[in-house]
């Protein structure tokens, strides 16, 4: 597959899907290369080369971060398991201990107040509320948004109930840190992964996700209707991520992603 050298901010060239991997019964597109390099200066390359190697290894990562859970639920590789599954299938962002502190913002709403942001390593428990089926997770994340996320993942919600201890509201959920969960990440994913390589994934398939439901419907007659689909389709996945329609089309979704979908799209006839 042919690629331009790039940086972080130009868009990578359109082609056809590089291959698909499986990931929980479902197909999925990829446009990187699985056996290519992940560690580059071509930024986007190497982001989207992980991302198509961890779609051929998802099922197995899962299962072997529900078995180490299984395993050493307690222990600080069955809590770096379980926020890898956390982070895999609901994109929540590693956290910054610093951040988690508290800061001064910068944010015209908020400027010169002191505000404390949060992610998967840096929860506290009294963000997490669990009910009998399911865990909500609110908090307030990178740039001062305001998360609610509920996760309804039958093993996640299981282990979920064991990490609870409402009765310490102010200590971490799941009493690791950023770089516990890095090191793990290294050693039992890989040494070209981070953290952050989870959230990504999670952006991309949900993206596709979205894309689905659109493919089968008649194609559109005008570029003003199809670039809507795509709003929606960045729009799920902020949503999902906790961000911004704008963070998510630039940093997480695959651009020839969106511009396959919008191929597909368009009655050029």
């Amino acid at each position: 597959m042919k690629m331009s050298v790039i940086t972080e901010t130009t868009e990578l060239e359109f082609t056809e899907p590089e291959g698909y991997f499986v990931y929980g019964g479902d197909k999925y597109p990829y446009w990187g290369n699985p056996g290519g390099r992940s560690k580059t200066i071509e930024y986007e390359v190497g982001k989207f080369n992980r991302y198509a190697k961890m779609g051929h290894a998802a099922d197995e990562l899962v299962e072997k971060f529900e078995r180490n859970v299984k395993q050493d639920w307690k222990g600080v590789k069955g809590r770096c398991s379980y926020a890898c599954l956390v982070m895999m299938k609901y994109g929540i962002r590693i956290g910054n201990e610093d951040s988690a502190v508290g800061y001064e913002s910068g944010l015209e709403e908020t400027e010169g107040e002191i505000v404390q942001t949060y992610g998967t390593t840096t929860l506290l428990n009294k963000h997490v509320f669990v009910e009998e089926d399911k865990i909500i997770l609110d908090f307030l994340g990178k740039t001062q948004v305001e998360q609610h996320v509920d996760i309804d993942d039958p093993f996640v919600v299981e282990y979920a109930k064991r990490y609870d201890d409402s009765d310490r509201p102010e200590e971490k959920w799941l009493g690791i840190d950023y770089d516990m969960l890095f090191d793990f990440v290294k050693s039992e994913v890989g040494d070209s992964f981070v953290p952050k390589d989870f959230r990504t994934f999670c952006a991309n398939v949900t993206a596709w996700n979205e894309i689905k439901s659109y493919l089968d419907n008649p194609k559109r007659e005008t570029r003003t209707d199809v670039n809507n689909e795509i709003k929606s389709v960045v729009e799920a996945v902020a949503n999902q991520l906790g961000n911004t329609p704008g963070i998510s089309k630039r940093n997480y979704i695959d651009s020839r992603m969106l511009d396959w979908f919008k191929s597909k799209r368009l009655n050029e006839e």
